[in-house]
């Protein structure tokens, strides 16, 4: 079943050994611990609407100081690699960690990597942190205080389907911008953020 999904791409279907179809909805690779493997999570959802996950682990040929080499070890050449020279994260200072958190992850679905005192790491993505965190920056660093100003953060997902996801967004209070429109070849819609940072959401 691996070798079937390391050589298939998303939306591809395949059967699983239970003898049911499966179809890829995603594919994210990640290293370990210790950075000497790569890790592979597929995500399946299944002919009768379960959501299945399957993780694999392989060993890179090259050693993993190796950055440059880091970017072609991805399964199909995608351009993954087990320690990547950046890691993108953006932080957004809420006023209620604890309700943005629900916002984000119940309301958009996204995990929770992890919490601590000082923030909530969300899809290894974003990071939500303490309003107070502006003041310890302008702390830090005094001429900032010139550029820090009220304003919204635009945060663009996509998504399989929008209609679950407006569902949720409707039972949090959420306040919608739009309503489900399209947009190029894409149906999108826009709500704010506990916080009032515009959310736009796409159907991929």
């Amino acid at each position: 079943m691996i070798k079937t999904l390391t050589s298939s791409k998303q939306s591809d279907k395949i059967f699983l050994p239970d003898g049911r179809e499966a179809t890829i909805k995603q594919t994210e690779y990640f290293r370990s611990r210790t950075g000497t493997t790569i890790g592979t999570r597929w995500k399946l959802v299944t002919s009768d609407n379960q959501s299945l996950y399957v993780k694999s682990f392989s060993r890179p040929e090259k050693p993993a100081a190796d950055f440059r080499s880091l970017n072609s070890l991805g399964p199909r050449g995608e351009g993954f690699g087990t320690r990547p020279v950046l890691k993108p994260r953006v932080k957004i200072p809420v006023d209620d960690i604890d309700r943005s958190t629900r916002f984000y992850s119940e309301g958009l679905g996204l995990s929770v990597v992890k919490s601590t005192p000082n923030g909530v790491s969300i899809s290894d993505i974003l990071l939500l942190v303490p309003r107070a965190y502006e003041a310890e920056l302008i702390q830090d660093s005094p001429s900032a205080s010139e550029v820090i100003k009220p304003r919204s953060t635009i945060i663009s997902l996509g998504v399989p389907s929008l209609a679950p996801i407006r569902h949720k967004l409707d039972a949090l209070g959420a306040k919608m911008l739009t309503e489900i429109f399209k947009r190029y070849r894409y149906l999108i819609f826009r709500c704010l953020d506990p916080d009032g940072n515009i959310i736009e959401l796409f159907e991929f």
